[in-house]
C-alpha cells in the first residue's frame, strides 16, 4: 500500500536496477521521487524544483567533492546523501566535510532507507514545529536548555550537550573518550561521522586501549541508539557454538538443541551488533560471515527460513590484519566488507598527558562507587612515575593499576610506592625531590625525559613525535631549545645533578636533527 506522499526525493544513480528500486521504495513510502541517470541532469532537476532529500551515486576519480560542492549549491536547503559502490574513510571524510547529510555503502537494503527516511520526516517534523513552540513557550536560556538529557537526535551535528566523562547517553557520546591529545581528538571526530552512517566500522588497536568503549559511543550517538547492543567475543566462543551464538538453531538441529533459539544477529533486531576481535575467527565461519554481510541475509542452523539482518555490524581486532591475510590467516575480501570506516586507537604510550586526565577520571569513578567525600589525588612522584611507564596493557592496566593503589594507600594521597606496575624503574618521594632540588619540580623533568624518548623513538622526526605526544611541533622545537641550553646531551641538568637512570641521551646527530628539522 502507498503512502500519501508527504517528501520529495532526487536520486541520481547511473546503476539502472538501483536506480528503479530506489524510485519504487521511496515512492511506496510516501515519497515524491524524481531519477535522473547523472549529475548534469541532476543539477538542473534540483534547481527546477526543491527536494526534502538527494541521493547521489559517489562518483570515481576523486571528483566526488567537486560534484557534491555543485549539488550542494544547486539545492541548499536539501539533505544529500551520498552513496558508494566501495566506502572508504577517506571519501566518507571527504564527504561529510562537503556537507553531505549521510554516507551509504551498496548494497543498499530497504532497512537503511526505512532509517533514513524516518529521520528526514522526524527533523522536518520538529523545524515545522518550532516556530509555534516559540510563540506560545518564553525562550529558555542556552545554557540550561543543554542540561536535560531528552530524547532527541543523538547525531553529532545537534550534539550541544557536553557528554559525560563515564559514558553515559549524552549529546555528543564522542565526549565519553577521556583525553586531549591530538590522537584522541581525532578518534572522537571519526566517532561522531561513523554515528551518522550505517557504514560498517573496524576498530583496532592493542588490547586495553578501548575498542569496546569506542563501539558503543558509535551506537549511542547513532539513530539506533534506542535499538541494542550486543557484544560477541569472537576470541572466548568455542568454534563449534560459533555458528549458532550467532545465527541461531531450531529444534533438534544437531544434538543438544532441544529448543528453538534466536542468534545475535536477530536479538540485535535493528540495533547494533559488535564482532569483538574478528581476527580469531576460523576461515571457514569467516566466509560465512562475509555472505551475510554482502547479502544482508541469513538462516538459522536447521532453517530454511532466510532472515534478513537489520543490525549494523561493528568490529574489532587487536591484531595487523594486513600481516594476517597476509599470512593465510584472514580472507581479504571480508576484511575489505568490514573496513569500510576504519578506525585505529593509538596505544596509551603515545597519548601523552592522556595518562594522567585518564588517572584523574578513574580516581574520581572510583570515589563515587565508594562514596567518597573527594577522590584521592597523585603526588608528584606519582604522577612521574605514571607517566614513565611504557603500560603495555594501555588503559586497562592503568586502570586496575590505580584501583589497587587506592586500596594499598594510607592516605587521601597516592604515594608513588603505591603504584604496584611490575617492570617499572622504582621511584620514591624522597628521590623525586632530590633529582629536582634546583628548580624544576619532578613532572618538568620527567617531561623531558619523555621529550627526548619520543625523538629517539622516531629516528629524530620532530613532527612524527609531536604527534605522539600529542602536542605541536612548534611547542616541542622551544621545549628541545630550552633543554639544549641546560645541557642534557651531557646528561646532566644546570646543577650539574646527573639525570634519572632510566634516560639514555641522544647522540649528537639525532638531537642537532630535531633542532632543526
Amino acid at each position: 500500500m502507498q503512502s500519501k506522499a508527504d517528501l520529495t526525493c532526487l536520486v541520481i544513480e547511473a546503476d539502472e536496477l538501483l536506480r528503479d528500486f530506489l524510485q519504487e521504495y521511496l515512492t511506496r513510502n510516501g515519497a515524491r521521487t524524481t531519477v535522473t541517470q547523472d549529475i548534469e541532469e541532476g543539477a538542473v532537476a534540483a534547481r527546477l524544483s526543491s527536494f526534502d532529500l538527494v541521493l547521489v551515486e559517489e562518483t570515481p576519480g576523486g571528483e566526488s567533492p567537486a560534484i557534491l560542492r555543485k549539488l550542494m549549491h544547486a539545492c541548499p536547503d536539501s539533505r544529500v546523501v551520498v552513496i558508494a559502490s566501495i566506502g572508504s574513510l577517506e571519501s566518507s571524510v571527504h564527504a561529510f566535510r562537503n556537507g553531505a547529510y549521510d554516507y551509504l555503502t551498496k548494497p543498499i537494503g530497504s532497512e537503511e532507507l526505512r532509517r533514513l527516511l524516518a529521520r528526514v520526516r522526524s527533523e522536518s517534523s520538529a523545524a515545522a514545529a518550532a516556530p509555534k513552540q516559540s510563540e506560545k513557550a518564553p525562550a529558555v536560556p542556552a545554557g540550561k536548555a543543554a542540561q536535560g538529557k531528552g530524547n532527541g537526535s543523538h547525531g553529532p551535528a545537534s550534539g550541544s550537550a557536553s557528554g559525560s566523562a563515564a559514558g553515559s547517553a549524552s549529546g555528543d557520546e564522542a565526549e565519553s573518550i577521556i583525553g586531549s591529545s591530538a590522537v584522541i581528538h581525532e578518534v572522537r571526530q571519526l566517532v561522531r561521522i561513523a554515528a551518522r552512517s550505517d557504514a560498517t566500522v573496524l576498530i583496532s588497536g592493542e588490547t586495553g586501549t578501548g575498542k569496546e568503549l569506542v563501539s558503543r559511543a558509535i551506537h549511542n550517538q547513532s539513530e539506533r541508539h534506542d535499538d541494542p547492543f550486543l557484544s560477541l567475543n569472537c576470541a572466548a566462543l568455542p568454534e563449534s557454538l560459533f555458528e549458532s551464538e550467532l545465527f541461531g538453531h531450531e529444534k533438534g538441529a544437531f544434538t543438544g538443541a532441544i529448543q528453538a533459539r534466536k542468534g545475535r544477529f536477530e536479538r540485535a533486531g535493528s540495533g547494533t551488533i559488535l564482532l569483538d576481535e574478528i581476527s580469531e575467527v576460523s576461515l571457514g565461519l569467516q566466509s560465512k560471515l562475509l555472505r551475510v554481510l554482502q547479502e544482508r541475509e541469513f538462516e538459522r542452523i536447521g532453517s530454511t527460513t532466510t532472515e534478513r539482518l537489520n543490525a549494523r555490524v561493528l568490529a574489532t581486532t587487536n591484531r595487523d590484519l594486513a600481516v594476517e591475510i597476509k599470512n593465510e590467516r584472514f580472507r581479504s575480501d571480508l576484511y575489505y566488507r568490514l573496513s569500510v570506516f576504519p578506525i585505529h586507537l593509538p596505544p596509551l604510550r603515545e597519548r601523552g598527558q592522556d595518562i594522567l586526565e585518564l588517572a584523574a577520571h578513574f580516581l574520581a569513578q572510583f570515589a563515587d562507587r565508594n562514596e567518597s567525600a573527594a577522590p584521592r589525588t597523585l603526588s608528584e612522584a606519582a604522577q612521574a612515575k605514571l607517566l614513565a611507564y611504557s603500560w603495555p596493557g594501555n588503559v586497562r592496566q592503568l586502570h586496575n593499576c590505580l584501583e589497587r593503589a587506592c586500596l594499598l594507600a594510607t592516605s587521601e594521597r597516592i604515594l608513588a610506592q603505591d603504584l604496584a606496575i611490575a617492570g617499572a624503574d622504582p621511584v620514591s618521594e624522597d628521590a623525586g625531590t632530590g633529582i629536582l632540588e634546583n628548580p624544576k619540580s619532578v613532572l618538568e623533568k620527567m617531561e623531558e625525559e619523555l621529550l627526548l624518548r619520543a625523538i629517539q623513538e622516531c629516528g629524530g622526526n620532530r613532527t612524527e613525535a609531536a604527534r605522539r605526544l600529542g602536542i605541536t611541533t612548534r611547542t616541542l622545537r622551544n621545549k628541545l631549545h630550552r633543554m639544549g641550553k641546560m645541557g642534557f646531551m651531557k646528561g646532566e641538568d644546570v646543577s650539574g645533578k646527573p639525570v634519572p637512570s632510566s634516560f639514555t641521551p641522544l647522540d649528537s646527530e639525532t638531537f642537532a636533527r630535531s633542532l632543526t628539522t
